[in-house]
């Protein structure tokens, strides 16, 4: 007994058959309290002790005999802060368990505890995924304890502490730390099955149990009531069976592979024989032509012999030529021409005074000639000083000429002050000009600055209503992607709606606009799966109309009916303002924008108006939340709450607590159209703004050029009276100087002092004249003596280059011989690089080619050894060769391919031969070993089915379906409820609901006699039939379930007929919750019985 609120303390069992149980008493649970807060650890990880000495869940010998208990069953089960329960510990009884309370009372949880508490995977149980969910909520952590009866008389107990934070587990056995994988173990040598439905069937896995196919029923069975032995031979039958068609398959297809490629051989050997003739006589040929190469090496080895020996004996007489006659000329050439040189010496010193002397003079004469002209300048200048006088008074009268003419310009150019006086008018004018143009140009500014706002509010427009398209479009397009029924009939009614009265709307997740992300991930848990996709009528005949013309084009979609007239306000189960505190902040229809229609559909079929969401805050807020009776469901960003009323007792309140769906972002945000419409309408006000602005702009333009033509006209003007002013001001400087240079020629000219300082200079050159003279007949007498020796010099000369002559022309004559001789030690090594580079590329080439081996030189031998005999012998057998030409290689090429293919896929079908033997033996033995024991163990099955089928007052039967692959092998029951039906196969479309449950649980109950396993479960599976049936089947299995040596049994109910027969060895355990339960400590079974 238990409770299921955190304040409820569970009830303590007393008795079973008036047999007392060991319980711990309140000195030994306040003793472990005591050690908890004085530092054990609360992981699971307690210090590990010896057998004799545990916890207060110590192990506790047993007998089987004392106790009818078989080894394996469940003694004990403690639960605390698991899912439901504070704390609860019960002991079930070694027969049939008939665990009893109304839905949502804790029944299931003490399933959940067996199958966790015993190793088992969330997956078996077909609820939360995650171990920390099974925690009780509020909790950090909690604990399973389950003892087992053992086998030599020792229980053993298993601890599984699990820690919600981070989905942890730690395990405990017999009191010591342990593994998870060391449990399982333990727990397997006992041969208890969690994941085994023939075993243990919790109450979310009836339905797989039941839709089981007739393979896996076998399956199942075999490991249920047969052995792991047989079920491990079964799959490997199935594997061998697979591994013999796949290698049967192959080795036909090898056998067929092989004589077509034997076929098609076959059709060519005579052509292979020509071709191999020919092939032989080639190689004769290639032998031939390598020989030829080596042959054609050794003659040009030869003849490189006897030019290397040539080409010594000439070089050696060339050096002895040169030694003789060349060296001893050149030496007397170099003597004469050391002579030559001092000669050429002292000429060249001789030449190099005459010319330094000459070049002396040359500047004394020119400097007389200066002196020359100097003095011709004077004397014209005297001259011209007598002239100067008539040119002053001529000049004079030519510059009173040009003063009257520019005073007569003075007179045509306008007065100073006149000019000034205007300029200060147009200067005016210029500024009030100006102060307009830049008023406009500031108006422009303020007007380009309006205009360019506008354009960006225009651009940041378009840019939304693009945003919109795009993410509407792209929610189309996910539409076409996922759910291809409804985006085909969205694009139907799109083109069709002129057959319909009204809108048709949809699908709903495309209008939806969700532009918070969490919102969206909320509304889509919230949403059955067939919602979001579906569309909204606004009429029933709409709605007729739509479902009739998809159905006749085969398109699959929902349309719903709009009914109006909604009023969600009145259905809010509170105020939401008075949740705000705790992190909700919205019921969960006001999330989203969409059109009314679509908001009543999702309001009507998800009850979203109901619906409250949070923020993280209601994390922290759930237990608060969960305490609101208004609010039956809440949101929160990690888990979704839902609390039912139970319909029996006291009508307790459950909460269930859900991860939230996996999103798949069908409410994505997308664009608004009230949105994309309000966007729109903005965008035409601003486009008329716009052409208001540039009209503006265009005025402030042409006005703005009429005042620049203006100006331009005004500084114009301005312009040509400056040029009036700067002009009067340089013809008045122009008759100032005039009127200075006419006063100047006017003033008579001093000639007498001139005339005598030109006098004075006269005498002076005369002096420098007389000198220079003087020195260049010095310079005049050293030429002569110079030359004189320079003849002598001259003659001495000639007579050394006559020798020298001599000398160079029987050099000349020496040097051609001795060339003659050089070239020809050139020609012949020439000739010898030559035959050298000839000898080693014949030779490179016969390396390359035919590569000398000894099985070569051998053939080499047999051949004859001239050239003229080999050409003849490489002809021969080329031209025997041509006369066996078989005319496609290729052809040859495939032969010999497929001729090596088939020698390979003979040695393959040899070994793949025997490989499939040995599988067929091993099939045999494995399938000897495995089918005589199943055959048998089905056979008993259908004794223990037919009878108990019988007792019910119905008939059937159970058989083994054989079949030529090992994986088709089922099982197959047949049963028949009314006398005039024959025996049918147990299906879902034969069988009414209750039927299925009836034969699926007398199936179970002919298990029992078979199974190895200590104790079975199963949850609810009366659920469904009638009275007459559910009497019936408590009656079978009270009376199987209920004799010596049998399995432990667990039969869990939220329900129990009236007046059912009950034995003594049944156990009923009752599952009571509520306020009024004493705690586990307070409750003692004496007092009570008192």
């Amino acid at each position: 007994a238990g409770s299921s609120s955190e304040s409820e303390e569970e009830a303590r069992p007393i008795t079973n058959n008036g047999k007392k149980r060991r319980v711990i008493s309140d000195d030994e649970a306040d003793s472990e309290d005591e050690g908890k807060e004085n530092g054990e650890k609360d992981d699971g990880k307690e210090e590990a002790s010896s057998d004799d000495d545990l916890s207060a869940y110590s192990i506790i010998e047993h007998t089987v005999a004392e106790n009818g208990y078989i080894v394996g069953s469940i003694y004990r089960v403690k639960l605390v802060n698991f899912v439901t329960y504070d704390d609860c510990e019960l002991f079930p009884g070694p027969r049939l368990n008939v665990v009893i309370g109304p839905n949502g009372s804790g029944k299931s949880s003490i399933v959940c505890a067996l199958a966790l508490g015993l190793a088992g995977a969330t997956s078996v149980l077909g609820r939360a995924k995650d171990i920390g969910d099974y925690v009780k909520h509020g909790k950090k952590k909690g604990y399973t304890e389950i003892e087992l009866i053992g086998p030599n008389g020792k229980n053993i107990v298993i601890k599984h502490e699990i820690i919600k934070d981070g989905n942890k587990s730690t395990w405990l056995l017999n009191g010591k730390n342990t593994t998870k994988a060391k449990v399982t173990d333990a727990i397997k040598k006992l041969n208890i099955q969690i994941d085994n439905l023939c075993q243990f069937l919790p109450q979310d896995r009836v339905v797989n149990f039941a839709s089981l196919s007739a393979q896996d029923l076998l399956k199942e069975t075999e490991k249920a009531v047969g052995s792991m032995v047989m079920h491990d031979n079964h799959m490997r039958l199935v594997e061998l069976r697979t591994k013999e068609k796949s290698a049967a398959t192959t080795e036909d297809s090898h056998e067929k592979h092989l004589n077509y490629l034997k076929q098609h051989n076959k059709a060519i050997e005579r052509d292979v024989q020509r071709y191999n003739e020919r092939k032989r006589l080639l190689e004769t040929a290639a032998n031939l032509k390598s020989k030829r190469l080596w042959m054609i090496f050794d003659e040009q080895r030869v003849k490189a012999v006897e030019l290397k020996d040539q080409l010594e004996a000439v070089k050696e007489e060339t050096k002895q030529f040169e030694q003789e006659k060349i060296i001893p000329i050149r030496n007397k050439m170099d003597n004469a021409k050391v002579k030559l040189e001092s000669i050429e010496k002292k000429k060249s010193e001789n030449a190099h005074k005459s010319k330094s002397l000459d070049e002396e003079r040359q500047r004394k004469a020119d400097s007389t000639e200066t002196l020359d002209a100097e003095e011709e300048r004077i004397n014209n200048e005297m001259r011209s000083l007598r002239d100067r006088a008539d040119d002053r008074k001529r000049q004079a009268q030519r510059e009173m000429v040009e003063l009257d003419k520019l005073k007569k310009e003075l007179e045509d150019i306008p007065d100073n002050d006149a000019i000034q006086s205007r300029m200060s008018e147009l200067s005016q004018e210029l500024r009030i000009k100006s102060g307009q143009r830049q008023d406009i140009q500031r108006k422009h500014m303020e007007l380009q600055d309006r205009i360019k706002d506008a354009r960006l509010e225009e651009a940041r427009c378009r840019d939304r209503i693009k945003q919109l398209d795009d993410r509407q479009r792209q929610k189309v397009e996910s539409l076409k992607l996922n759910d291809r029924g409804a985006y085909t009939a969205m694009e139907w009614l799109k083109n069709n709606k002129h057959m319909f009265e009204h809108e048709i709307y949809g699908p709903l997740c495309i209008l939806v606009n969700v532009e918070d992300p969490l919102h969206a991930r909320y509304l889509e848990h919230q949403c059955p799966k067939w919602l979001p996709p579906s569309f909204v009528a606004q009429s029933a005949t709409d709605r007729d109309n739509a479902l009739m013309e998809l159905a006749k084009l085969k398109i699959k979609a929902n349309v719903l009916f709009y009914h109006g007239h909604f009023d969600p306000e009145s259905q809010r189960p509170m105020d939401i303002s008075h949740l705000h505190r705790m992190g909700i902040t919205h019921w969960l229809d006001k999330t989203f924008d969409c059109p009314p229609v679509v908001l009543e559909a999702l309001q009507r079929n998800a009850g979203i108006h109901r619906v409250a969401v949070g923020n993280r805050d209601s994390i922290r807020h759930a237990g608060e939340l969960i305490e609101i009776k208004q609010l039956s469901t809440f949101l929160t960003p990690e888990l979704a709450y839902s609390k039912t009323t139970s319909h029996y007792g006291n009508k307790s309140t459950t909460t269930s607590m859900n991860p939230l769906k996996k999103p798949n972002g069908i409410f994505g945000s997308s664009g608004n159209a009230n949105e994309k419409e309000e966007t729109l309408n903005h965008l035409r006000s601003i486009e008329a703004h716009l052409e208001t602005l540039n009209a503006e702009y265009a005025q402030l333009k042409s006005e703005e050029r009429d005042v620049g033509t203006e100006e331009s006209r005004i500084k114009g003007e301005r312009d040509r009276l400056q040029l009036q002013m700067k002009k009067r001001e340089a013809t008045m400087r122009k008759i100032a100087t005039k009127e200075q240079t006419i006063q100047d020629l006017n003033t008579d000219e001093d000639t007498q002092a001139e005339e005598e300082r030109l006098n004075a200079k006269l005498r002076t050159l005369s002096n420098r004249r007389y000198k220079l003279i003087l020195e260049i007949k010095d310079i005049m007498t050293k030429l002569v003596t110079i030359a004189m020796q320079q003849n002598f010099i001259i003659v001495a000369r000639l007579d050394m280059l006559n020798q020298h002559s001599k000398l160079h022309n029987q050099n000349h004559a020496a040097e051609q011989e001795f060339r003659a001789m050089r070239t020809k030690v050139n020609d012949l090594q020439l000739v010898y690089e030559e035959v050298g580079m000839a000898a080693r590329a014949a030779k490179e080439k016969a390396q390359k080619e035919a590569p000398m081996t000894p099985e070569l030189k051998a053939i080499f031998e047999e051949f004859p050894d001239e050239l003229e005999e080999i050409e003849e012998a490489i002809n021969e057998a080329q031209a025997k060769a041509d006369l066996n030409h078989s005319g496609n290689n290729t052809v040859i090429e495939q032969y010999e391919k497929r001729k090596k293919e088939i020698e390979e896929l003979e040695e393959k079908m040899a070994t793949s031969t025997e490989s499939l033997n040995r599988l067929k033996a091993e099939i045999e033995s494995v399938k000897s070993a495995w089918l005589p024991p199943l055959s048998a163990l089905v056979r008993r099955i259908n004794e223990s089915f037919s009878k108990h089928m019988s007792q019910i007052g119905c008939a059937g039967e159970v058989g083994l379906i054989e079949d030529e692959d090992y994986d088709k092998y089922s099982i197959q029951i047949k049963v028949k409820f009314r006398d005039e039906d024959p025996l049918q196969a147990l299906n879902a479309h034969t069988q009414s609901g209750g039927e299925r449950s009836v034969s699926t649980m007398l199936y179970l109950v002919s298990l029992q006699d078979l199974t190895p396993c200590p104790f079975r479960l199963v949850d609810e599976i009366n659920q469904g039939m009638d009275p007459v049936n559910e009497r019936m089947i408590f009656s079978v299995v009270a009376e199987r379930a209920c004799k010596p040596g049998l399995p432990q049994y667990f039969l869990i109910t939220p329900k129990l007929l009236p007046d059912l027969n009950f034995t003594p060895e049944m156990t009923v355990l009752c599952i009571f919750n509520g306020p009024w339960q004493l705690p586990q400590k307070d409750w003692h079974p004496d007092k009570f019985l008192e």
